[in-house]
């Protein structure tokens, strides 16, 4: 068959750019229509093939349904070789990659994306087509969050299966509903969406699947998908009651649209709190937003307005307060007419003793420092009667500290303990010599504590051989001395080209040898691509160069010399030489101009891939040079 390579041009016009699916020996590509310049989908066979002409006629069924939802049929023809459909291409996500992405849908938008292709089936039913081949992969959000459907009709007659499959659709629409609502497949179609569980060869309803499915979209399903010995409601059915579950759907991406049939009555009122409702339900997905009563309704029973009898003055709400700037609402805010009483006398605490726990006595300025309390010093005191000395002292009141008076003659009677009588205060320079005596000979303390220290580590390091600081008397070349290993320019790396995604994997060895040679003049280079490098729609994540450095390295740094700018480039290093495409986080990654440096921070292995994941633009679409790569590292086995 021709046209089967990648830039071949079918009908003169159609240039293939990537290669989406294949089936047997049908193909789906993505191709650029030059003469309009924009992007198609053809569906590709053999004309000898004995789908040739059931794939002609899916094109001429298609083209017969005029629903804006179908992605349009714009060329088909059967030549000496090939027959083809041209279909118009669609950018958006398909719904398995949505439910990938994101999981289960919330339940109004699931019920709208359903509705939306039960309308378009309800059309194509009536004129007797059905798609065929229905799946979460051919339904299409665009862009503009539009519903599109893919390959009506075309996609079932590329897999050989046989036209007016009506049955298969009522219930694969059923699927897509139930796929949007628990993120399962449970249509008649293959998809790539996980199956729903079963029990008892009985699809589990979409309430046991997951929590909050609304009750009206569950019966739906389960009508549906529950009871395979029965036939499918109509698709016209399935849409009217989905409609009524949606309501607006303007919210959601779509635009209302006029009714194209008799309206559909709600079923009347049943006292089932369980039975099916044909009208919108709570979506238990998404956040309710509580609508705001209006101003004049009367207030509620139970009220502070509503009760009849007196109430004391209501605390204000949150609302009635006043804002705090200068507009003070006085009657609101009324200060205190009665002082506030005066806070307790704060009594100073109880000193402790410093040590020991003795009698408290009157300190004087002539107590020794570090818990040395003398006796103090008095002035002559007349002798005492015998009675006097029997009376024990009186308890000496707490009074405040004030300062000191200046030494006064002493009164008959007076004892240093009372509080009435004179204190005796020694002079300031006896106080001052007194503690300046204690802490003089606690540093000659140890100042002899430390001369005794160095005297004992002197005469240790001179018995045993070293200096008299300590250190060793040998020379300091006779500690063996550490090699550190530098990093350095890897020589000799074999070299050839990646290209894992390729059919024949190659691309340019026979230039490989380039990048490597030490030439910044001559150059490796990748294919021409009409598309960028990278996910959908350009089908190869990337393409590259092995780098076999021939021993194990910790790899420091890659450096390359490109032509062009930018490239996006992911160095990775194993130990095994790689056959397909890199998977992980690479060692280091970045986007280079003309050159550039990465670092790999010692990622050790034998072979280095250079993986190119973006290429710069050309004139005639996307290509990468490569003129040289240096790998830096330290050999490590």
């Amino acid at each position: 068959m021709e046209s089967t390579r990648s830039g071949d041009v079918l009908a003169g016009r159609y240039r293939l750019a990537d290669l989406l699916s294949e089936s047997g020996d049908g193909r789906f590509w993505k191709a650029d229509d030059s003469i309009l310049g924009r992007p198609v989908a053809i569906h590709v066979l053999g004309a000898d093939d004995p789908r040739a002409p059931r794939l002609m006629d899916a094109a001429r069924a298609s083209a017969s349904v005029g629903d804006a939802r179908l992605l349009r049929v714009l060329d088909a023809e059967t030549t000496g070789e090939i027959a083809y459909v041209v279909n118009e291409w669609g950018a958006g996500t398909s719904l398995d990659n949505l439910l990938a992405a994101g999981g289960p849908l919330p339940a109004r938008r699931a019920a709208w994306v359903a509705e939306e292709v039960a309308d378009t089936l309800t059309h194509a039913h009536e004129l007797g087509h059905a798609h065929g081949r229905l799946s979460p992969e051919n339904v299409l959000v665009d862009e503009l969050g539009a519903v599109r459907i893919i390959g009506f009709a075309v996609e079932a007659a590329l897999h050989g299966l046989e036209p007016g499959r009506i049955d298969d659709d009522r219930v694969d629409l059923a699927g897509i509903l139930y796929a949007g609502l628990t993120g399962k497949w449970a249509g008649r179609s293959p998809s790539r969406v996980p199956p729903a569980p079963r029990t008892h060869d009985r699809v589990l309803r979409p309430r046991q699947v997951r929590a909050g499915v609304p009750r009206v979209l569950d019966d739906l399903c389960d009508r549906v998908l529950a009871h395979a010995e029965q036939a499918p409601p109509s698709a016209r059915e399935l849409g009217s009651a989905l409609a009524a579950y949606v309501g607006d759907a303007s919210d959601l991406g779509g635009t209302p649209r006029p009714a194209t049939g008799p309206s559909v009555p709600a079923p009347p009122a049943t006292e089932d709190p369980d039975a099916t409702q044909a009208m919108p339900a709570p979506d238990l997905d998404e956040p309710t937003v509580a609508t705001p009563l209006p101003s004049d309704l009367p207030p509620a029973a139970g009220s502070a307005a509503a009760s009849s009898e007196p109430s004391a003055e209501p605390e204000p709400t949150q609302e009635g307060l006043p804002s705090f700037d200068d507009d003070w609402d006085d009657d609101w805010h009324v200060p205190r007419s009665d002082p506030v009483p005066p806070p307790p006398p704060l009594e100073p605490p109880t000193p402790k003793p410093l040590f020991a726990d003795e009698p408290r006595r009157p300190r004087t300025g002539s107590e020794e420092p570090l818990g040395h309390a003398p006796e103090p010093t008095r002035a002559a005191v007349p002798p005492r009667s015998s009675s006097e000395r029997d009376t024990p002292p009186p308890t000496p009141p707490r009074v405040p500290q004030r300062a000191p008076e200046p030494t006064r003659a002493p009164e008959a009677d007076y004892w240093p303990w009372s509080g009435s009588g004179p204190q005796v205060i020694a002079d300031e320079p006896e106080r001052a010599a007194t503690a300046g005596r204690g802490w003089l000979r606690l540093a000659i303390a140890i100042a002899v504590a430390a001369v005794l220290v160095v005297c004992i580590a002197l005469a240790y390091n001179a018995t045993h051989g070293g200096s008299l600081l300590g250190g060793s008397d040998e020379s300091p070349t006779a500690s063996p001395s550490v090699s550190t290993q530098r990093s350095v320019p890897v020589r000799n790396v074999d070299v050839r080209d990646f290209d894992p995604y390729g059919n024949p994997p190659a691309e340019y060895p026979d230039l490989a040898h380039y990048a490597v040679d030490g030439d910044k003049a001559t150059t490796w280079r990748t294919s021409t691509y009409n598309d960028q490098l990278g996910p959908p729609p350009g089908l190869k994540t990337g393409v590259g160069l092995v780098l076999d450095l021939k021993a194990t390295y910790a790899v420091d740094k890659v450096r390359l010399d490109l032509l062009g700018s930018p490239t996006s480039v992911s160095v990775y290093v194993s130990d095994d030489d790689p056959s397909a495409a890199p998977t992980g986080k690479p060692a280091a990654s970045g986007s280079l101009g003309t050159s550039g440096q990465l670092t790999l921070h010692g990622a050790k292995g034998r072979y280095v891939t250079i993986w190119l994941t973006a290429l710069p633009q050309v004139a005639d679409g996307f290509r990468g040079e490569v003129a040289e790569v240096s790998v830096t590292g330290v050999r490590a086995g």
